[in-house]
């Protein structure tokens, strides 16, 4: 799979991220938790932290599509804060654009 590129950019025009989709960086909390909750492993290794962090990303790019934002399009940030938490941004009041 190829990952995009994207950035997120406050509403005031502050860029908080800009870089390819499968680096958006993650909580530490949000993959431990789904590494105990996924292989009951509170220490996740790399294959675990790999397959959790590709998950999510997998689960953002199927909400992009849903909504049918295509390169070039915004997504107000605010309109999925829950998909959103688990990353280490703060994205409220941004959007997000597939570049």
């Amino acid at each position: 799979m190829k990952w995009k590129k994207i950035k997120i950019v406050r509403d005031s025009g502050e860029i908080i991220y800009e870089g390819p989709f499968n680096e958006l960086p993650l909580r530490e909390e949000y993959i431990v938790e789904k590494s105990v909750e996924l292989y009951k492993e509170p220490e996740p290794c790399i294959i675990y932290r790999t397959h959790i962090m590709k998950k999510f990303y997998i689960e953002v790019m199927d909400y992009l599509q849903e909504k049918n934002i295509k390169k070039g399009a915004s997504l107000d940030c605010d309109d999925c804060q829950e998909l959103l938490a688990p990353l280490m941004l703060d994205t409220t009041n941004s959007s997000l654009t597939l570049m």
